[in-house]
């Protein structure tokens, strides 16, 4: 995602895109940011018009949504620990809005390895609680529908199971 020559190579041709960046590695701060302007340039040189990505439930918007319905995540391992990741997300949210293209900024809740429950379900912005995990089958899936529906273009849903 670093090299923006392999990038053109790859989307070359392609009608869609998924984009699933990240890092265990917290020092790593600005993968997703860097890799997605990289992305979104050469989505625009090769005329691609459609971008699904990862983002993450609690970054930007959805962070009210977040902080009523988890108070240790939302209040102290999300300031304390992992708040550079999540400020990455936030650029990285900002360039995929920006970017001209047909969008999507997939949020999911707590990933769990669970099977998957093929009930996918996206939070109202304003309820008062979210849901608090997604079996990461079930994340797949949705970020695939994304590709050939319309129905979340130009939004960033909170899913959950």
């Amino acid at each position: 995602m670093l090299a923006p020559s392999s990038l053109e190579r790859a989307v070359a041709g392609q009608d869609a895109v998924v984009s699933c960046l990240g890092t265990r590695d917290r020092r790593q701060r600005m993968l997703r940011s860097e890799g997605t302007a990289n992305l979104v340039a050469a989505l625009r040189a090769k005329s691609a018009p459609r971008l699904v990505v990862f983002s993450a439930f609690g970054v930007g918007d959805s962070r009210p949504l977040l902080r009523r319905t988890t108070f240790l995540f939302s209040r102290v391992i999300l300031p304390l620990v992992l708040s550079g990741q999540f400020e990455d997300m936030a650029a990285m949210e900002a360039l995929v809005r920006d970017s001209g293209l047909k969008w999507v900024i997939v949020r999911p809740s707590a990933l769990t390895g669970k099977p998957a429950t093929g009930a996918v379900k996206v939070a109202d912005p304003g309820a008062a609680k979210g849901g608090s995990s997604i079996p990461i089958a079930d994340v797949a899936a949705f970020m695939v529908s994304c590709v050939t529906s319309d129905a979340h273009i130009g939004t960033a849903p909170v899913i959950f199971a």
